[in-house]
């Protein structure tokens, strides 16, 4: 006969571990946009999103996507 009063015993859920800290983001590079649309684009390593403004004096960029935003001639690297 089958019992099924509902009172199996279950053994516990097993925890998920918390995510790794993430590492400290590393130190801005400062680009100019010279482009003359507001564009929102998306970094090609980060995948972090940067609005772009047309006359902006300073976009501050993660190093890691710094080279793929040379690749166009929109982009300059400010001193500093």
């Amino acid at each position: 006969m089958c019992r099924c009063s509902g009172s199996r015993s279950r053994a516990p859920a097993p925890r998920a571990s918390p995510p790794p800290p993430r590492p400290a983001p590393p130190e801005a590079v400062g680009l100019r946009y010279t482009g003359t649309l507001a564009l929102l684009v998306k970094g090609a390593v980060t995948g972090r999103a940067y609005a772009l403004r047309p006359g902006a004096a300073r976009q501050d960029c993660d190093p890691r996507d710094v080279p793929a935003f040379l690749k166009s001639p929109l982009f300059e690297r400010l001193p500093g």
